[in-house]
């Protein structure tokens, strides 16, 4: 195997079982031969396909220059290395920025307490309101531990 080369491929067991119900055992683990061999080196030499019977011939299609090849394979081979390269691309970019939970923590801190003072400016008007104090108040110590614990498991 050539550096870099991706050493797997996605299998899907049903579409296999399916696409290979009318095979033999033995017609069966060429084919998968075939498709290990297509993964790991290429389009297929025609002189690798004599002798198959037509159910495995039927698996494969020829290209522009009479190798063999299975669509299926072939389209997911692609589909993994774009899914790779995208993860590259986004490797050299830095990867999926980090959430900052400090800074979240303190800024939903903030946008917390100012909603909690509009609601101690208006405290008398209802008592609606003063359950709603202290639902903010037991929210506001809710997130006050949990960023203290944040602070601790950070060694802040």
């Amino acid at each position: 195997m050539s550096k870099g080369k991706d050493p797997a491929f996605l299998f899907y067991p049903a579409d296999f079982l399916i696409g290979t119900m009318d095979m033999t055992d033995e017609e069966v683990g060429k084919y998968i031969r075939l498709l290990c061999r297509q993964h790991q080196k290429g389009h297929i030499k025609p002189e690798l396909m004599q002798g198959l019977s037509e159910e495995v011939l039927d698996k494969f299609q020829k290209d522009s220059k009479g190798n063999y090849y299975n669509k299926r394979l072939k389209d997911e081979i692609e589909k993994r290395e774009k899914y790779a390269e995208s993860r590259r691309q986004n490797g050299l970019k830095g990867g999926r920025p980090k959430k900052d939970v400090r800074n979240h923590m303190q800024n939903h801190m903030v946008s917390t307490d100012k909603s909690t003072e509009k609601h101690t400016e208006n405290e008398n008007e209802n008592e609606n309101k003063n359950e709603d104090i202290n639902t903010n108040k037991r929210g506001i110590r809710m997130i006050s531990q949990a960023h203290q614990m944040w602070q601790e498991a950070l060694g802040k």
